[in-house]
């Protein structure tokens, strides 16, 4: 009977010794097949459980593996590797709460095992608890300093949080461990942009492109930081590159519609954002893109309802609060402007364009004082924001203080020569100081600038009218 046990047992033992080799080989069939005589002359064989469950993870047989994986478990209980790896494979099961279970046991029975904290980590991920998987992926990195998979999994975590400091520093770390990452390249230079290091970023971007000529996310993201740096043609090609690379990319023709929408190029814009839109219906950001080129080419109503949804799938981006301020605002809707505003500020209190936006209704609705309260703040906030001194100067001329008002509209034009808001203001406080003729100057300016300009050509027709009937004359006309 003893020589029969020894006979089975080295016959079990050729079988598992084979099926490792067929394995190593990429025969995973032969293996399984092996390693299953083995099992069948040597049921306790614990080794053969758990390969032919290796094996059948790179068939993907979860079931199958999950088997083994518990057959290998009843005959080693106190296996912290067994546990491990059924907590790897319930989770390929998406059975979150077993993996965490498994894993769990893994670290109590070895609480030194790194892997099963990186692989509790990636579990508490998927159940939403994002502090705890930090916590594993801590203590993963604090036993395994050079662990290359809880890195790149911590800052997984952190660019969903919006940690780009956090984001940056696991970048560099997974980078720093392998050089040609170019999707951890493409990642740095996600956060280099987002912390206001476009010129990095746009290094992270080259190499990754060098590296990986065909990645169209690198040229997406690349053309994103672009549009930061106001190069307009540099984002428009490459969104048309990442376009070419991946045609249905809704984030590049997001991208795109931007560019096109800087460029003047509003009805292409609209195109590119209704792409998106259909790529991605919930994409709040293209919704709030489509809103800017729907306001530009008249189409306030459609605008609306595009902010409107930006806001459904987004309400906390003040951006687009703003946007559609401005939209009420354009539409004499001046309640509703200034709730907007209130809101953007509420959501960013340091915004100032929310702040300049206020300002501006406030004025159209002749709450002077308050408008220049708001002015003074957006350029407290932003020194060189052209636009607000616009305002306030437009406040100043109604309170009578004129020549503060000039110095705001002298300082806008300063600032942008082109901004016709900033000639227009400037006519109607020279009018009132009785500098007629230095007025129409500054009327015709503005009027040159923005021909379709119907206040500053109404306010023309209004002080040439003015000049001939104090001259005895008749009624003007443009």
């Amino acid at each position: 009977m003893a020589d029969r046990y020894n006979e089975n047992e080295q016959r079990a033992r050729e079988y598992f010794d084979s099926g490792r080799s067929k394995m190593g080989a990429g025969d995973l069939a032969g293996a399984i097949e092996d390693f299953t005589k083995a099992i069948e002359l040597k049921d306790d064989f614990g080794k053969a459980y758990n390969h032919r469950g290796f094996a059948k993870a790179k068939l993907e047989d979860w079931q199958g593996t999950l088997l083994d994986c518990n057959k290998v478990i009843e005959l080693s209980p106190n296996d912290a590797i067994a546990h491990y790896n059924r907590g790897g494979t319930k989770f390929e099961l998406k059975d979150w709460q077993g993996a965490h279970a498994d894993f769990d046991k893994a670290i109590d029975l070895k609480p030194d095992y790194a892997d099963a904290y990186n692989g509790r980590g990636v579990t508490n991920s998927n159940l939403g608890n994002y502090r705890q998987a930090l916590a594993d992926y801590n203590e993963a990195i604090r036993l395994k300093p050079n662990y290359l998979d809880a890195y790149k999994n911590r800052g997984a975590i952190k660019r969903e949080q919006r940690d780009w400091h956090g984001a940056f520093a696991d970048c560099n770390k997974v980078i720093e461990l392998e050089p040609n990452n170019v999707e951890f390249l493409n990642y740095r230079g996600v956060a280099n942009s987002e912390l206001g290091n476009h010129r990095q970023s746009l290094a992270d971007y080259n190499k990754a492109i060098e590296l990986k000529p065909n990645y169209a996310g690198a040229y997406c993201n690349r053309g994103v930081t672009k549009l930061k740096l106001k190069d307009w043609q540099g984002a428009l090609a490459d969104c048309n590159k990442a376009i070419e690379l991946k045609p249905n990319f809704p984030d590049a023709y997001a991208g795109r519609g931007f560019a096109h929408s800087e460029l003047g190029n509003h009805q292409q814009a609209l195109a590119d954002y209704d792409k998106a839109i259909d790529l991605n219906p919930d994409d709040a950001k293209a919704y709030n893109g489509r809103g800017l080129a729907n306001d530009e080419l008249g189409n306030h109503q459609q605008a609306l309802a595009d902010y409107d949804k930006a806001i459904e799938l987004d309400s906390s981006n003040a951006e687009v609060y703003v946007n559609r301020g401005i939209s009420h605002n354009g539409l004499r809707n001046h309640q509703q402007a200034l709730a907007d505003y209130n809101k953007a500020i509420e959501l960013k209190d340091d915004f100032a364009k929310a702040y300049n936006g206020r300002g501006a209704t406030n004025n159209e609705i002749g709450n002077y004082p308050q408008a220049f309260v708001d002015c003074n703040k957006a350029i407290e906030l932003k020194p060189d924001f052209a636009a607000a001194y616009v305002n306030r100067g437009g406040a100043q001329g109604r309170l009578g203080n004129y020549q503060q008002a000039l110095a705001d509209c002298d300082k806008a034009i300063e600032m942008n020569p082109k901004i016709a808001d900033a000639y227009n203001t400037r006519g109607v406080v020279k009018f009132e100081l009785k500098q007629y003729e230095d007025a129409i100057k500054d009327l015709d300016k503005a009027i040159e600038l923005n021909p379709n300009y119907t206040g500053a050509i109404n306010n023309r027709q209004a002080i040439r009218l003015h000049i001939k009937k104090s001259r005895g004359g008749g009624g003007a006309q443009d």
